[in-house]
This record gives C-alpha cells, sequence and structure tokens, in this order.
C-alpha cells in the first residue's frame, strides 16, 4: 500500500503543479499539458465484467482466457523470463484503468502459498489511470490494493493450462 501512497502522491504534486503553471499562463487547453498514454498498450473497450465471469469456483479455465482474448483481439506480450519461459500478457485500457492479465506455470519458490506452488495461475491488475494506484482481482472476486497480505488470493489458479 505505501507504493501506491507514494504513487498518488507524486501525481497529485505533479497535477498542482501543472494547475500553477496554468494559471500564469491562463492555459485555455491544460489537456493538452497532461501525460499521454503509454505507447505499446492496446486501446481496447472491454467490459471489467466479462474478466469477472472467467473466474468460476476460484479458478480460470485457460480455454476462457483465449476466448476472451481473441474475441477482444488482444496480442500476447509475453516475455520469457526465469522461472517462467510460457505464458500470457494481455494489456488493454477502458478509459479509466489501465488493465494487465498475465499467467504463467507453478511457481514453487512460493511453497507455503497454495496457488502459486501447486498451480499455473494467472492474475488480472487494474492501475487506475488517473491516481496510478494500482488493484488486483482476487479469488473471492474482489479488488484489493494491498499485494503483500493478498499473493495467495491473488494468484488464481489456472486450469487445463499448457503451462506447468
Amino acid at each position: 500500500m505505501g507504493r501506491n501512497v507514494a504513487k498518488l502522491t507524486d501525481k497529485a504534486e505533479k497535477l498542482a503543479e501543472l494547475l500553477k503553471t496554468a494559471a500564469k499562463n491562463k492555459t485555455k487547453k491544460l489537456w493538452e499539458k497532461l501525460p499521454k498514454p503509454r505507447k505499446g498498450v492496446f486501446r481496447a473497450k472491454l467490459s471489467i465484467n466479462k474478466i469477472e465471469k472467467l473466474l468460476k469456483n476460484k479458478t480460470v479455465d485457460f480455454n476462457d482466457v483465449q476466448g476472451f482474448v481473441k474475441e477482444k483481439g488482444l496480442k500476447n506480450q509475453f516475455k520469457p523470463k526465469e522461472p517462467f519461459m510460457d505464458g500470457f500478457r494481455y494489456e488493454w485500457t477502458d478509459g479509466t484503468y489501465k488493465y494487465e492479465m498475465h499467467g504463467h506455470g507453478s511457481n514453487p519458490k512460493y511453497a507455503g502459498k497454495p496457488n502459486n506452488a501447486a498451480n499455473p495461475t494467472m492474475r488480472v491488475t487494474r492501475t487506475n489511470i488517473s491516481t496510478d494506484i494500482d488493484e488486483f482481482y482476487t479469488t473471492n472476486k474482489t479488488w484489493v490494493d494491498d499485494f503483500t497480505n493478498n499473493a495467495n488470493d491473488i494468484h488464481i489458479p489456472l486450469i487445463n493450462s499448457p503451462y506447468k
């Protein structure tokens, strides 16, 4: 949570500075000075309800994920990195949030956390575009902003996954 507070504080300071500059210059088109969205992020109008419908019995079926991304025309942006050489990563925005959905094989490094260690998992992160605060979707169908204390619930078991 501290990371999100720091991000929010930084954003607030930048916005205050921008508003002072605009007031001095009597800028009429303030939005032209606001930061532009990151390049390379696929922009698609997607309903988060669709993602919430992917979660069934605290798991997500890999085949449902593939149908979802195919329907929306999203491209896999996964980059292999030890220990995960196979997986998926998709990004999009709905105008309010930037979403990232990624999945990979199990991670024995987290032996005490059953979702991470025993199964291939996926995670959905949304970042509020205006505040830059991250939230994570959980197996309980809720969004939380505390990754550390919810790490197991944030890593959603991915059934029928080709990733081991």
